[in-house]
């Protein structure tokens, strides 16, 4: 177990300071009755059972180091299955990000050599007559129009087969025009060609193949719950789904302003065509003014560890009894400084409400004293910290809770499984999945590439969002070979490494652990990681154990004839306003994992809502022509403008 010494230099033991607050602030802070040092600071005793012992890594035995004893061959397999994986899927997804730029640029190009006449090719005759310089100057220029016609027909490959390629223009009739523009293109200069005529023709037989391949094999195989679905193009409708028969639900759905949930072509970034793009770009260009929070720490009655709720008062430093508290769940490797968070409270703080941001525990250097590390099935952490805020909030006044992506499917668990117990007012999961984990918030992507004989590492931050029934995520292909690899690395370097080393190695066989190293997507990490580490049976469990729908049979609920009956799982115990908003161009979380919206909210007594946009991406929703000036302001303003008019139908008439 830790040293004394080697626990206070972790935590924050010093009790804050709460004499510069304003008095509505102190007030609500003293009614939380929460310490602001961690229990372990005031009683160690409680953390000294058999259950908290655990062992230092470098008490563990050597045998538990299995990279000590490996031979050189299995050391490069597994820096292969590190390394490899995350450049393939980098690769290829920049291609499908700007694949809709280069196809139409290319073919522009082309279009206007062949325009301009034979320029860049040359004839036996010529050739014979040229200098070596011209004649090489020739050989480099056929070499970059190879290049240019390989990448185009690759870009108008991707528009023709790619899931939201044909998603967002209805159809392959786009792709299929350009590849076959290409293709032409391509043949034209093929034959005009001297040195590379040969590669070209071969490009273009092998990009066509592989073309008619993936066109070929775009349906579904087979007819079980975890065959792979094909190009799966949303069969659902985007739209505002809510149930006519729940009187408070009608109530908020007339309330709540039309323009604060809709988003579509008018309002989203016209440029960003892909739930790739507008999931990627938003995290490499927003950011967000960092908060100053107040932190207290709440113990959890089950095994004694305790989480921190980072607490951020309105800018004008008073606490209302009246407005909307938010309780906020980030994604699963953030916490309270993740950039989305830190908008979100900065939005609402000017607005006059008070944000408490629930750190998932071990996250933001906050300890885990015991072996019970953080996984996304586990609610009781959410449940003892929404109870103590709940018994510090005014009369009437709303508790609202706002999940992202991990924190989606958190708060969407509890508030199914705590039915008539829940703590919370009303709740918001935003880009959440329902059947299947993404197990990655705010990861740093990094990777070593060889550019100019320079190292180079890559940041770049993603979001999982969280869904209803996370168990469809099982055969999502295009997500585990195009975004998880770049997942995968951080997430085991980072999360499992670097804080809990000690833990899985000691409970992880060899084999496991191994596979672990080896893993290069985040299923394949819960896996051989989660699962075995927490006593799941396998994935399917824990998906099932983290998911609103988890404990219905999976079938095709996106059809109504053979959709389950919700109502005999625990999604019928839902007995708070819960919103859904989720895209249905999503990378991370499949469109089915939200089911059939028509079913969901007319499950139990009604309390589900589903706003579905067409676009957005995950945790994305960019905005303008500078989505940069907007940053996250459709999500955020979606989730607490929904609050708002929960409290405004609830509470409206008596203030």
């Amino acid at each position: 177990m830790e040293s004394r010494e080697e626990f206070d230099s972790s935590l924050h033991c010093v009790p804050a300071d709460w004499s510069q607050l304003h008095a509505t602030a102190r007030q609500f802070l003293e009614d939380l009755n929460l310490s602001t040092v961690h229990p372990r600071c005031n009683d160690a005793g409680i953390f000294s059972g058999d259950e908290f012992y655990v062992p230092k890594l470098e008490s563990l035995p050597e045998e538990l180091f299995y990279e000590q004893t490996m031979g050189t061959a299995n050391k490069l397999i597994t820096i292969w299955y590190q390394v490899a994986p995350p450049l393939c899927a980098m690769s290829e997804l920049w291609l499908r990000l700007f694949a809709f730029v280069l196809a139409p640029a290319i073919a522009l190009y082309f279009v206007t050599v062949e325009l301009r006449g034979s320029a860049g090719t040359t004839s036996n005759a010529k050739t014979s007559a040229k200098s070596k310089t011209d004649v090489d100057l020739d050989k480099k220029q056929e070499w970059r129009h190879w290049i240019f016609l390989v990448v185009g027909l690759a870009s108008s490959l991707v528009l023709t087969t790619d899931t939201f390629y044909v998603h967002n223009y209805g159809g392959r009739q786009h792709g299929a025009s350009f590849f076959l523009l290409i293709a032409a293109l391509t043949i034209r200069r093929g034959y005009k060609f001297q040195f590379y005529n040969r590669h070209v023709f071969v490009s273009l037989v092998g990009i066509t193949v592989l073309t008619a391949y993936l066109i070929a094999h775009s349906e579904k195989v087979g007819d079980g719950p975890y065959d792979h679905p094909g190009i799966d193009v949303p069969t659902i409708q985007p739209g505002f789904y809510y149930s006519r028969n729940n009187a408070l639900m009608m109530k908020v759905a007339e309330i709540w302003p039309e323009h604060k949930r809709t988003y579509d072509e008018n309002n989203g970034t016209p440029y960003l065509p892909t739930g790739d793009a507008r999931t990627g770009i938003p995290f490499l260009i927003n950011s967000s003014q960092k908060q100053i929070y107040h932190r207290v720490w709440v113990q959890n009655k089950v095994d004694h560890e305790a989480v921190a709720l980072d607490i951020k008062f309105p800018s004008s430093g008073v606490h209302s009894t009246n407005k909307p508290i938010f309780f906020i769940l980030h994604g699963l490797n953030g916490g309270s400084h993740e950039e989305y968070v830190r908008e979100f409270v900065g939005r609402r703080t000017v607005e006059g409400h008070t944000c408490i941001v629930m750190v998932a525990r071990g996250l933001m250097d906050t300890p885990v004293v015991g072996w019970n590390v953080f996984h996304g099935a586990r609610i009781t952490d959410v449940e003892v910290s929404a109870e103590a805020v709940s018994k510090a909030k005014g009369p009437n006044q709303l508790l609202a809770g706002v999940g992202y992506s991990m924190g989606a499917i958190i708060i969407s668990n509890y508030v199914a499984r705590s039915g008539s117990g829940c703590h919370l007012d009303a709740a918001m999961a935003i880009s959440g999945k329902q059947q299947k984990q993404l197990f990655v918030n705010c990861c740093h992507i990094t990777f070593l590439t060889l550019l100019r004989g320079m190292k180079y590492t890559i940041f770049f931050s993603i979001y999982f969002v969280g869904g209803l029934d996370l168990r469809e995520m099982l055969k999502s292909t295009r997500s585990a070979r195009l975004w998880q690899p770049m997942l995968a690395q951080t997430l085991r370097d980072e999360f499992i490494i670097t804080k809990f080393d000690n833990r899985f190695r000691h409970r992880l066989s060899k084999e496991e652990y191994l596979k672990l190293m080896r893993s290069y997507s985040v299923s394949e990490i819960d896996k051989y990681a989660i699962v075995a580490y927490n006593g799941f049976d396998d994935l399917v469990h824990y998906y099932s154990s983290m998911s609103v729908m988890g404990d219905i049979e999976l079938l095709e609920s996106t059809n109504s004839s053979l959709a389950p009956d919700l109502n005999a799982g625990r999604i019928a115990n839902v007995s708070i306003p819960l919103c859904i908003l989720h895209a249905l161009d999503d990378p991370l979380t499949v469109w089915r994992t939200v089911g059939n919206p028509e079913i969901v909210v007319n499950t139990g007594s009604g309390f589900i809502m589903m706003v579905l946009t067409k676009s957005g991406g995950h945790v994305g929703w960019p905005l303008g022509l500078n989505p940069r000036s907007h940053g996250w302001k459709f999500m955020n303003d979606a989730a607490s403008s929904f609050a708002n008019s929960v409290d405004e139908a609830k509470n409206g008439e008596t203030r």
